[in-house]
């Protein structure tokens, strides 16, 4: 043949594939676009199966160690509903391994926490809150400040570079 074909085979190498053209690319996308809809349409996720997605995805941190609640200012003083207070928040948490010390302040409609973390040189801190996480990395002393945080509830995380993590209880702030 005076195409090539015959030379590519000869030479051991697989025929020559002809490359699909645009406008067969675009209605391939526009295809799957439509099957994708009417999946979502007449086959929808069961809300008992959504929901047990759900609750397997909360426990991917069951094996965290739980720090332990141990001082909490706005109880001590009876303020815990109050709004308004011109005085920071201080709370501590404490694990066998780590103990965290933590400062509430509000700032512009948000709360601002200042902390340490007692025992964690390296490690990360992740701020859970209700607009999302906010991840801060500790200095050599173990302080840190996350800024922004929604009020409302509250939990912090700390991944430890040795493995492993210690997992606050939900608090709102």
């Amino acid at each position: 043949m005076t195409d090539g074909t015959d030379d590519r085979h000869s030479a051991g190498l697989p025929p020559a594939v002809e490359t699909p053209s645009l406008e067969i690319e675009l209605a391939d996308e526009e295809l799957l676009a439509e099957l994708r809809t009417a999946a979502g349409r007449f086959d929808a996720v069961p809300p008992s199966v959504h929901d047990a997605a759900l609750a397997a995805f909360e426990l991917r941190n069951l094996d965290a160690e739980l720090a332990e609640l141990v001082a909490d200012s706005a109880v001590e003083a009876g303020t815990v509903l109050v709004r308004g207070t011109a005085e920071p928040r201080l709370i501590s948490f404490a694990s066998p391994r780590i103990s965290i010390e933590l400062q509430v302040t509000a700032a512009a409609g948000a709360r601002r926490l200042v902390g340490q973390v007692v025992g964690l040189p390296h490690g990360v801190v992740e701020v859970d809150h209700r607009d999302g996480v906010i991840v801060v990395q500790p200095d050599d002393l173990g302080r840190f400040v996350a800024s922004g945080v929604s009020a409302g509830p509250v939990r912090l995380r700390c991944e430890l570079p040795t493995g492993g993590s210690v997992m606050t209880s939900w608090l709102v702030v």
